[in-house]
């Protein structure tokens, strides 16, 4: 990539407002989220059409769900990004060693808003990141207790979710009620998180590249050059299926209702419910101490 498609970056980043001096990464960055973002709200009430609606159609047309309609869209998207991304991060290393500076330094502690900004960015990082350098399920469960932490003031606030019930902390070692009502007040951050983790997921899958014989099974993951390659075989399009399988995961996103099924579709165990009672309990008592709430 040349410096005009880089300073294009910067400058559409600048028309958008993300920041005064925007880093071209950063505005991928930021693009990328979007598209999570309005794939969750386009089809948080989204179902598939009834059965039996072939009428519906004219003849030889095959009736499409918004479901997937809006899958194939954020995938075809979020796929060009990603494209995109890559060659910058191997056109320029810094930025791939920027963003594993940036995963090292939530990891050892640097988690507030100053220091991270927006949780769905640190996750878009994930894709040009050594991984092989952390454990991806204390990443997830570090960004997971981040989360949890930015939406007490939320949870609690009569502007927000108004549960102030929440600040009392039972005497019990177990609590269904705030189990439940802690998910329930902050399930629009829950649910892009794990939009976020789905999107990651499905760009990352290790499924058969038209550059790899379909007779080879490749355990080692790819570097960002072999990744790079693919890509460009395929000319920045998803595999085929992407957008089916994204759809058919929506579906599962839809369901989820408590933590439980959260953490699951984040491929986090599930702790026992008296040590995540007192998980959701710690940032609480902690809430006045930063003053960061989302």
């Amino acid at each position: 990539m040349g410096n005009a498609a880089y300073d294009a970056l910067a400058a559409i980043g600048t028309r958008a407002q993300l920041a005064d001096s925007p880093k071209p990464v950063d505005v991928l960055y930021a693009f990328m989220n979007d598209i999570t973002v309005k794939l969750s709200q386009s089809t948080s009430e989204t179902a598939e059409p009834p059965k039996n609606t072939s009428y519906l159609y004219s003849y030889g047309m095959q009736g499409k769900s918004t479901l997937t309609h809006a899958s194939e869209k954020a995938v075809e998207s979020y796929f060009q990004l990603y494209h995109l991304l890559i060659v910058m991060a191997t056109d320029r290393p810094k930025i791939a060693e920027e963003a594993n500076a940036r995963i090292k330094r939530f990891l050892d502690g640097e988690r507030d808003k100053t220091a991270c900004p927006n949780l769905g960015h640190l996750l878009v990082t994930l894709l040009i990141t050594d991984t092989s350098t952390s454990n991806p399920v204390d990443l997830t469960k570090a960004i997971i207790k981040e989360a949890v932490t930015r939406n007490v003031v939320w949870m609690l606030d009569a502007r927000g979710a108004n549960m102030p019930e929440l600040s009392y902390m039972e005497p019990s070692e177990t609590s269904p009620y705030r189990l439940q009502k802690s998910f329930e007040a902050s399930k629009t951050s829950y649910t892009l998180l794990v939009f976020a983790h789905l999107m990651l997921k499905t760009v990352t899958d290790p499924s058969p590249s038209p550059t790899t014989p379909t007779n080879t099974t490749t355990t080692t993951p790819k570097n960002l050059t072999e990744i790079r390659t693919d890509l460009f075989a395929r000319h920045g399009a998803p595999p085929p299926g992407a957008a089916a399988n994204l759809a058919a995961e929506i579906r599962n996103i839809q369901r989820v209702k408590t933590f439980p099924a959260f953490l699951m579709a984040m491929d986090v165990p599930m702790p026992t419910q008296a040590a995540f009672t007192q998980f959701l309990r710690g940032p609480v008592r902690e809430k006045g101490a930063r003053g960061d709430g989302c």
